[in-house]
């Protein structure tokens, strides 16, 4: 698992593309593998924002999206966020950290 902080502008398009390789370093199977990732103010929070990325899977990599007509609506400030990868038989967290949303000024 890789810890690692992001940083998602208000109101503007955020990518991340993870890349996942096994013991060997070499690209991770991820054949039958689904991905999930969101991100919410804290993990004790009673909160019930939680924040949905998109997700996709391929050739060993994990891309985690969101759109700007999303983020316009996160307010500013820090949150935590992961990544999971699962098939039937196992789950595994690739990526953890802060999500830091910084506010926008300018909106389309």
């Amino acid at each position: 698992m890789t810890t690692q902080d992001i940083y998602i502008k208000q109101g503007a398009d955020f990518q991340r593309t993870i890349t996942l390789a096994d013991a060997n370093g070499q690209p991770l199977n991820v054949t039958g593998f689904s991905a999930n990732a969101a991100m919410k103010i804290d993990t004790f929070s009673t909160v019930a924002n939680v924040y949905i990325f998109q997700t996709s899977l391929s050739n060993g990599q994990v891309t985690i999206t969101m759109w700007a007509n999303s983020t316009i609506n996160i307010p500013p400030g820090e949150y935590q966020y992961d990544v999971l990868i699962w098939n039937n038989v196992t789950t595994i967290r690739v990526m953890e950290g802060m999500a830091d949303v910084d506010p926008g000024i300018s909106q389309t």
